[in-house]
């Protein structure tokens, strides 16, 4: 739903490249700096954020099963793409990157939803997440763990906001029918 021009100048923002660096780092790449606009100190912060994070991956060595997976819901009709899913102890869970000064309920739904879209196409099961959030203004990196149960009952929650976004169409052409429709009477003479 972006534009052309706002997609290329958000690729020079902290999260964005930072998300990149991480994404090459993973798979064993070279990052390249994206076209387009870049703030300096943006991309100070980026390359800060991306040491802090080797750091921290480095440390807790943990076992890739996937990066960067776009998936689609055949069954709720939406579609998403995971960051990346790990093993530990054996058991496979979802890691999301987030730039932000806190940790949002938006953020909570949107890895209900990714934990589903890889459980409906028979990936895995996945038991856990955690949400990895840097910061925007310093060389910080919090780790917020997600239990089932929460990614359980945010789903629920999802699925009340997707089957609301189905139902906008509707409601925004029904209003339009009955403006279509109106009667007005001007009796200003």
């Amino acid at each position: 739903g972006r534009g052309l021009n706002e997609s290329r100048d958000r690729a020079g923002d902290v999260g964005s490249m930072l998300h990149g660096m991480i994404e090459a780092y993973i798979n064993r790449k070279t990052w390249v700096l994206p076209d387009g606009p870049v703030n300096g100190n943006d991309h100070e912060l980026a390359i800060s954020l991306f040491g802090v994070f080797r750091v921290w991956w480095e440390a807790n060595k943990l076992e890739v099963i996937a990066t960067e997976t776009s998936l689609v819901s055949d069954t709720y009709q939406y579609g998403g793409t995971l960051d990346l899913v790990v093993s530990a102890l054996g058991q496979p869970f979802l890691m999301d990157w987030k730039t932000s000064s806190q940790y949002y309920q938006e953020m909570l739904l949107q890895m209900a939803a990714y934990r589903n879209l890889w459980q409906e196409c028979d990936r895995g099961n996945i038991r856990g997440a955690q949400l990895v959030l840097f910061s925007k203004t310093s060389r910080k990196l919090t780790i917020y763990p997600v239990s089932e149960d929460q990614m359980n009952f945010a789903f629920k929650k999802f699925l009340l906001l997707r089957q609301t976004y189905d139902m906008e169409a509707s409601i925004a052409q029904s209003v339009k029918e009955t403006r279509r429709a109106k009667v007005s009477y001007d009796y200003s003479h």
